[in-house]
């Protein structure tokens, strides 16, 4: 088990380790709540960067990935 210290103004620092092994990143959001027996839960919410890709137009024009992709198969 990996400890932190409370800081005076209630700050936690999230062990390198941990951040790592989670991807988190700086400004990243995170969600608390209480768990059993006194337990403190955070979840690391994805981030948004993750998804830009999808909302991404196609960098490539449709109609010349499709010809580029039937002269890749007629090679086979």
């Amino acid at each position: 088990m990996i400890s932190s210290k409370l800081s005076a103004k209630y700050q936690v620092v999230i062990p390198k380790e941990l951040r790592q092994g989670l991807n988190m990143r700086p400004g990243q959001r995170v969600y608390l709540s209480a768990g059993e027996n006194d337990e403190l839960i955070l979840t690391a919410r994805p981030d948004v960067d993750q998804f830009l890709g999808v909302l991404q137009p196609a960098v490539e024009d449709p109609v010349a990935y499709q010809k580029r992709v039937r002269v890749d198969k007629s090679s086979l």
